[in-house]
């Protein structure tokens, strides 16, 4: 019998509301069939820094390919979070998802 964990087959996750504690590592065009404007932000379970060490499904591309070195048994959590309304650029959809978050929740710095 194999120690090794089972490769990740759950599927994507969309959200509503961002969960308690999560990260946010940035927003994308909700595409497929989707209203024009409407975008979402993918979250995962972990701190960035620790993303490099995790095997995940689609988080695995904010990380820099020399960097990437993924540990079995450690993996990360994933969700797309839906951003309402509609959005003309990347900086307008990180503003909305800001506003999103609860006033306990720290701020996602806009990229420039």
């Amino acid at each position: 019998m194999s120690d090794k964990p089972k490769p990740l087959e759950h599927a994507r996750l969309y959200l509503d509301v961002p969960p308690p504690g999560w990260h946010a590592l940035g927003p994308h065009p909700a595409g497929n069939g989707e209203p024009k404007g409407q975008w979402l932000v993918l979250m995962v379970d972990v701190p960035y820094e620790e993303l490099k060490t995790c095997i995940c499904r689609t988080a695995w591309l904010f990380v820099h390919p020399n960097e990437y070195k993924p540990q079995w048994g450690r993996i990360a959590q994933e969700a797309w979070v839906r951003i309402p309304g509609k959005h003309r650029s990347e900086k307008s959809a990180w503003k909305a998802f800001n506003a999103m978050l609860p006033d306990d929740e720290p701020a996602v710095e806009v990229a420039a």
